[in-house]
């Protein structure tokens, strides 16, 4: 149902003669992360120390309605990762985390939701995919599961530790300044929250938010009625 929807979308905005302009943005910023254990009810019993991640990439806007309502798709490139430990102990058995997981990963992004109001200001939201690029782990994951235990060295024990694929909303915000009549720089916040988990093989259940703060070049490159 959902990819008939997008599909749909797409081929009115491909199509339809009520297109008013069109523009191709690079964008480029810092994300802000935040890893979160929403299965974890213990205090203190997960902790993430996420660092800055660099995010930039390609927008394409479309206007359906003049200065009110358009469609907009991005691709991108961002960098995600950090410090990460839980500890999980338990009379059946017990589960352990102590490492560094880094990974590269590209962004596609939909907003069928994309409004501008009061001249400048610009609200949208859509849904991201974020599919692995490249990883990099070091640290340990032990265990006890009955008498049987276990101890991995992240790094060389698992082929991959992230997830292939994630998915989630995301919102943003920015005014768009008109330096010409078809150039626009435009400040840009948006927020970004996974409906997956980001990694495999972590002992628990792993969602993100991220806080993206940054600047958008845009470049206004037909105009019809």
């Amino acid at each position: 149902m959902l990819k008939n929807t997008l599909l749909l979308i797409l081929l009115y905005v491909s199509f339809t003669d009520e297109i008013y302009s069109q523009r191709l943005s690079y964008y480029a910023g810092i994300s802000y992360n935040t890893l979160l254990f929403p299965e974890v009810s213990f205090p203190d019993a997960a902790n993430a120390k996420m660092s800055l991640g660099p995010r930039t990439g390609l927008a394409f806007e479309k206007d359906i309605v003049e200065d009110q309502y358009g469609i907009k798709v991005s691709l991108g490139i961002e960098k995600f990762g950090g410090d990460i430990s839980y500890l999980l102990p338990g009379l059946g058995g017990s589960a352990s985390v102590e490492a560094n997981l880094q990974k590269w990963i590209t962004t596609v992004g939909l907003y069928p939701i994309n409004i501008e109001f009061a001249k400048h200001f610009q609200v949208g939201l859509g849904a991201d995919l974020l599919f692995l690029i490249h990883e990099k782990n070091k640290g340990r994951q032990d265990g006890r599961v009955g008498l049987n235990s276990y101890s991995y060295d992240i790094a060389t024990h698992y082929k991959r530790y992230s997830n292939k694929f994630v998915a989630g909303f995301r919102f943003y915000f920015c005014y768009n300044y008109e330096v010409s009549e078809s150039i626009i720089i435009s400040p840009e916040y948006n927020l970004f929250f996974s409906q997956m988990d980001e990694y495999k093989q972590f002992p628990t259940s792993t969602n993100t938010l991220k806080n993206y703060i940054g600047l958008s070049v845009k470049k206004n490159f037909f105009k019809s009625k």
